[in-house]
C-alpha cells in the first residue's frame, strides 16, 4: 500500500535527519543531551549534523564537545546507534509536544 508506506516514512526520523530540526528546537534536545551521550552520537554522524549542532551551541560549548569526542578515541559502532537512538526520541518527544519543528513534516511548514 502506497499510502500506508508513506505515512510510515513520514513517522520515522534517523539521526541524519537532525540536520531538519528547527534551531530552537535543537538548542532544547542539546539542553537535554549530556555532552558525553552526544559526544558518542557525533562519532558515527555526518559533517552536515555535526555543522548543525556545533552552530546551536556556543562556542565554548562546541569546542568542549570536539575535546570530548577526540578523547573518546575508537568506540563501538553499537554504541554510537544507541547514543544517537537515546538524542533520536528526544527530539520526537519534543515534536509531539510541539516544542520542535522538523522540516518537511506534516504541519511543520513555516509560513512569513
Amino acid at each position: 500500500n502506497p499510502e500506508l508506506a508513506a505515512q510510515i516514512k513520514q513517522m520515522m526520523f534517523v539521526f541524519e535527519d537532525l540536520v531538519l530540526v528547527n534551531d530552537k528546537g535543537l538548542q532544547k534536545v542539546l539542553r537535554k543531551v549530556e555532552t558525553s551521550k552526544l559526544a558518542l552520537a557525533l562519532k558515527g554522524a555526518s559533517e552536515d549534523v555535526r555543522k548543525k549542532i556545533y552552530k546551536n551551541m556556543s562556542e565554548r560549548a562546541g569546542a568542549i564537545l570536539r575535546e570530548e569526542i577526540e578523547s573518546i578515541g575508537a568506540v563501538r559502532m553499537k554504541d554510537v546507534e544507541e547514543a544517537q537512538l537515546t538524542i533520536t526520541k528526544i527530539i520526537q518527544e519534543l515534536e509531539s509536544k510541539g516544542e520542535l519543528i522538523i522540516e518537511g513534516r506534516k504541519g511543520g511548514e513555516m509560513i512569513s
